[in-house]
């Protein structure tokens, strides 16, 4: 009798875990913090060997006011964004699975040169 109930919680909690996500679209806000979460990410891979920290904070500053010209945001805009995403988890789940794919995607095209 023990097992079958062990059986059964355990289908339980398969089924339930298999939830099917929201189907929904990313928006072309969603997209471009993407982008910008990306080139985030380069810019302070670029920056992690540099041991001297004014240069290193420079550079930084001078990194990110490049991406956002480049993308066309602010950092006020970054933190509305990021703000945004954190009151809807799923969106924001999306957001940074794709971001985390894309940032996959370039590591594995650099080891292949």
């Amino acid at each position: 009798m023990r097992v079958i109930h062990l059986i059964l919680w355990f289908s339980m909690v398969g089924l339930v875990s298999c939830q099917k996500k929201p189907d929904f679209s990313l928006t072309e806000n969603d997209l471009k913090m993407v982008d910008v979460l990306v080139d985030i990410y380069t810019a302070d891979a670029a920056l992690r060997d540099y041991r001297d920290l004014h240069l290193k904070d420079s550079l930084k500053q001078a990194y990110f006011e490049q991406l956002y010209q480049i993308h066309q945001v602010d950092a006020d805009w970054v933190s509305a964004e990021r703000k945004r995403l954190e009151s809807d988890p799923v969106r924001m789940d999306s957001v940074y699975t794709r971001a985390l794919s894309a940032i996959e995607q370039l590591k594995s095209a650099g080891k292949r040169k």
